[in-house]
């Protein structure tokens, strides 16, 4: 069979019809001189690079304004660290037995001791990895002065403070005893 392509100029202007997706399917619209080809290639080219100008620019302003929104995150993280610090100190001038009675839990995933064995022991000081992180609650522990108390409370986790939101669900239960007069808590 016969090749529907009677010339390379001829070539060029079908494979450019197709990669712009012009197509021309109706068979009696289209350009059939070589000028009239001539005028729709070149309007098919520039067309191309006009749309795609366009986005290398998009792409750089994008990149630019991302960066800007990481200093910007990074400077917040660093303001509020400081604002709870000075909030923190502000508490323990104010109300230092609010403090004194205020209980934070962190759970965390311990690998089982023949895992940490095989993969170097961390140390005990140090944290586990962030995604071994299940979740924190807080409690404010009720501790009257004058008589004995206790308490069952059922925490829900929630997130800590860190940029990275996970996703926490579950809850711990906690159980104490307060004796006054005595230097423990249970």
């Amino acid at each position: 069979e016969a090749t529907p392509f009677h010339s390379i100029p001829h070539t060029f202007w079908w494979a450019v019809v197709t990669a712009t997706t012009v197509g021309y399917g109706d068979e009696s619209n289209y350009p059939s001189t070589a000028y009239g080809k001539s005028v729709a290639f070149l309007t098919m080219v520039f067309s191309l690079v006009i749309l795609a100008l366009p986005v290398g620019v998009i792409g750089g302003t994008f990149n630019q304004v991302w960066d800007e929104y990481k200093v910007e995150r990074e400077h917040a993280l660093v303001d509020n660290g400081k604002e709870m610090v000075m909030v923190t100190a502000a508490m323990q001038q104010v109300e230092p037995w609010r403090l004194c009675s205020l209980l934070m839990f962190e759970v965390w995933h311990d690998p089982h001791p023949s895992d940490s064995a095989a993969q170097g022991s961390p140390s005990i000081v140090s944290r586990p990895p962030a995604s071994q992180f299940l979740g924190q609650a807080t409690l404010q522990l009720h501790l009257p002065p004058d008589r004995q108390f206790s308490q069952h409370v059922r925490l829900k986790l929630g997130n800590d403070d860190a940029p990275v939101k996970r996703c926490i669900t579950g809850s711990i239960s906690v159980r104490y005893e307060w004796c006054p007069g005595q230097d423990q808590a249970q």
